[in-house]
């Protein structure tokens, strides 16, 4: 049986532990999000100033879980620890009722578990007989996160570089997984592959194929007619792998301003494509890259048919390299006025404009990013 107290201090010296932006307690976290996303380094983080934290991963080879839970339970009753970590966590796992505990895993198993009593009082309702009492769920005083990879001024937080330029070229290709920073450049694209094959295993193909839906309207069930034009696939899986990478947050559908009319599907990782594409649509990747700012700090922004993104009374156009003219084309388009309408480019000197539409600037993507939200 592995030695949990080692194993954390054995994660600690093998990981690279960063501070990230998240203002989280390390009380009763639940930390859930896409692969490689950091889940794993920002617990361990929120973990190092304990004097006995205890690690368990469900998915090492080595843990067999009934073991390791009756250990658990042991250390638990002699207090033996003052933070608990249970990373890729899995239900089958019982958890002591501590007060310091932090849950990683892919999917929120809060989600999972209001699903099952749905399911339950459906099943009571159909039967006509009274529900039995539930349990509590030892998971209902936890508080669930969606951990997001890097924003852009996180990145530029980890870098080695001084250069902005020269970090916001590195962030286009190399994308926003944490562990990119670490790498060789010649070992990034196939780092990439690997993550999307280990976590997808058979379906890295069907990820790989969405990826030609990046920051486009979307729709499971036209995917589903296009790919079975070209294979032998089942309704089921499609859909079943567009709830698994949604629950994920490995994809996002943005909502257009009007409930009716389909989403637009955003990736976690906006530089997928040149890793796993034979021709990336930079367009696409670089709109993705401001959804993911907007993402990050969960600002409830919609998309309508005239701006790439609405927040409020803010209209954005994501436009790597602006000409007066198209900026003029869009702004011609636009049935009403906004108090803030920005073009988003790679980079732009152009000043603060007035139009009949309202006022108008032109910002780089960096500003954006570093000094927007703040």
């Amino acid at each position: 049986m592995i030695d949990f107290f080692s194993a954390y201090e054995e994660r600690v010296k093998n990981t690279t532990i960063y501070p990230r932006s998240y203002a989280l307690a390390p009380e009763k976290l639940i930390l859930f999000g896409a692969p490689k996303s950091g889940k794993t380094s920002l617990a361990l983080d929120l973990a190092r100033h304990y004097k006995k934290p205890l690690f368990i991963d469900c998915a090492d080879p080595r843990v067999s879980l009934d073991s390791a839970q009756k250990v658990l339970l042991k250390l638990f009753l002699e207090k033996r620890f003052d933070m608990l970590i249970i990373d890729n966590y899995t239900p089958a796992f019982t958890i002591p009722n501590h007060s310091h505990i932090i849950i990683t895993s892919h999917k929120n198993p809060k989600m999972r578990e209001s699903k099952i009593a749905e399911s339950k009082t459906l099943e009571s309702s159909a039967s006509k007989s009274s529900a039995p009492e539930s349990t509590p769920s030892i998971l209902a005083d936890f508080s669930a996160h969606c951990i997001h990879p890097l924003s852009f001024e996180e990145y530029v937080s980890f870098s080695k570089s001084s250069r902005l330029e020269s970090i916001f070229a590195s962030f286009v290709k190399d994308g926003n997984l944490p562990e990119m920073l670490f790498l060789p450049e010649f070992k990034r694209a196939l780092r990439h592959q690997e993550i999307i094959a280990l976590h997808f295993q058979q379906n890295a193909p069907l990820v790989a194929f969405l990826l030609a839906y990046q920051s486009r309207e979307f729709s499971t069930y036209n995917v589903y007619c296009h790919l079975k034009q070209q294979q032998k696939i089942s309704k089921d899986r499609i859909y079943a792998l567009i709830q698994q990478l949604a629950d994920e947050c490995a994809i996002s559908l943005l909502p257009h301003a009007h409930a009716t009319k389909r989403a637009k599907l955003y990736f976690y990782n906006f530089a997928l494509p040149y890793a796993l594409s034979p021709a990336p649509n930079f367009q696409a990747i670089f709109e993705n890259m401001i959804f993911c700012e907007f993402a990050r700090r969960e600002l409830g922004v919609v998309y309508d048919d005239e701006c790439d993104f609405v927040l409020d009374s803010s209209a954005f156009f994501a436009m790597p390299f602006p000409s007066q003219t198209q900026i003029d084309a869009k702004l011609a388009r636009l049935s009403k006025a906004h108090e803030e309408i920005i073009f988003i480019s790679v980079d732009s000197n152009v000043e603060t404009h007035t139009s009949a539409k309202g006022a108008y600037k032109v910002m780089s993507f960096i500003d954006f990013a570093l000094e927007y939200f703040q």
